[in-house]
This record gives C-alpha cells, structure tokens and sequence, in this order.
C-alpha cells in the first residue's frame, strides 16, 4: 500500500497546556508522533493493527521475539500546533518521496545493484530536515519505547536550533545510514517489521537505528567529524541518497550472536 499524508487539519489532535519543546512557548501542546505516521500505513492490517518490537533497551534482540499488537504510532505531548504544522511540511515531502520511489525497491528508477540502489534528486534540505526531527523527537520523548535513545543536553539543543531555523546541516553533520532489509531467496521486503530505538557504538560514534517496514536508519552521533565512509553512504547535499541491502535472515541472526556474547 502506498504511502499517504494526511493533512493536518484532517486530524483532531489532543492537547495539554505547557511548553512547546521546539519553539519553547506556553501554548496547548498536540500529541506528537515520534515516527510519522505515513511510515506504519503499509504494515497496518485490515483492522489498522501491526506488530511493534519495541524492548531494544531491554533486550536488544528481543523485538525479534517478542511483538505486541498497537493500532496506531506512538505518540508524546511534545510540540505546540503551529510547530506540529511546521513538521508537517517535511514529512509531506517524505510521504510524497516514499510514495514515488522507496515503497517498492523494483519501482526506484535509479541503479540497482546486489548492494543497494542509489536514489537521486531527494531534496536535501526537507529530508534531512525529517531525519533530524524523528532523532531529535525520540531523543526528548519520555516514552519508554525511545528511552535507549540519549542524546544529551548539548545534541538535544543543537538539533533543537537546527530543526527550529530550518537548518539541515551538512552532510556530516548528524549522518544518517539508510538501509532495507530484503528476503535473499525472494528479494521481498518483510513489510511488517517495526521496531523502536536500539543503540550501540562504531568508530567512537554512539549510533541509533530505527527500524520500520523494513527500511533501517543508522543515526551516528558525535561531537567530532565522522569517518568519511559515513558520511559519503548518507543524503549527500547534491541529493544523492544510497540505500544499502541487508539480508533479513542475515540481519537477525547477526543481533543475536551479538547478544549471546
């Protein structure tokens, strides 16, 4: 099923009274989603269920094992309505761009090869944009399924400024590694794998990685310029995006040699 926006003023979003944690105002705050909702629109069921995985911090393998059924994304009292708009603009670009070309790996008119696919002409500015607000969200979010993710007072105010000055940053700054994760015997996505915020360390960068019908991003966090094979394998500023391919079965048992160690 394809992804689809929907508008903001579709939606009767519920709100508390307090501070708005992106333009820091007193205003009624919205119940803000940490992964937009456009992402789960393809794993719900005929009775709008999926399948979360969502006890990384717990047990980094056990979203493998142990799924529970939700009916709709997970969201926080975070933003007021006029910043929630604001993100609503990015995420429309990014529904409109998975709609086009990413919902579907046959469907990216772009190279395809045993590695991954290269999709071009992505707008820098609004993508980032989106990468940075699901990082910054899950990052100041109190739900329990984001608890792993902790960005600290300093990365939480930097991307706080960026995202409220429309800033994307450059391509080094905060890369994002994007990854799908296909069946080695039928090239099938497994659709209906979600799972919240696991966390880990690579090359003295702490790295977040969010996992959603299928498709994972690798969040590298750091104060220092990150290797420049990180940072070359995240959107470039001349809209270049490569999507690597990881094996499902691969994948999976990957986590759980890790974690019998």
């Amino acid at each position: 099923m394809p992804f689809q926006a929907t508008p903001m003023s579709t939606i009767a979003l519920p709100i508390s009274r307090s501070i708005c944690q992106l333009c820091r105002k007193d205003r009624p705050l919205c119940r803000s989603h940490i992964i937009p909702e456009f992402f789960y629109r393809e794993t719900y069921d005929d009775k709008h269920r999926m399948l979360v995985f969502d006890k990384p911090q717990i047990n980094p393998c056990n979203w493998l094992a142990t799924p529970k059924i939700v009916q709709k994304g997970y969201t926080d009292r975070l933003l007021c309505r006029e910043c929630e708009g604001r993100f609503a603009r990015i995420e429309d670009y990014g529904a409109r761009l998975f709609n086009g070309n990413l919902h579907d790996p046959a469907s990216i008119r772009t190279r395809n090869d045993a590695e991954g696919f290269i999709v071009q002409g992505v707008d820098y500015r609004q993508y980032k944009l989106l990468q940075l607000s699901i990082l910054w969200r899950a990052g100041i979010s109190t739900l329990k399924e984001c608890a792993s993710v902790q960005l600290g007072a300093r990365h939480e105010e930097r991307l706080r400024c960026m995202l409220l000055s429309s800033d994307p940053g450059s391509c080094e700054q905060y890369p994002c590694i994007t990854t799908i994760l296909v069946d080695a015997l039928d090239g099938k996505r497994p659709l209906g794998l979600i799972a919240f915020p696991g966390t880990g360390k690579y090359m003295g960068f702490r790295f977040y990685r969010f996992m959603i019908a299928s498709f994972g991003w690798y969040y590298f966090v750091g104060s220092h310029r990150p290797p420049q094979h990180l940072s070359e394998l995240a959107l470039q500023e001349d809209g270049c995006m490569r999507i690597a391919k990881m094996d499902f079965e691969k994948f999976a048992r990957g986590l759980l040699r890790r974690h019998a160690r």
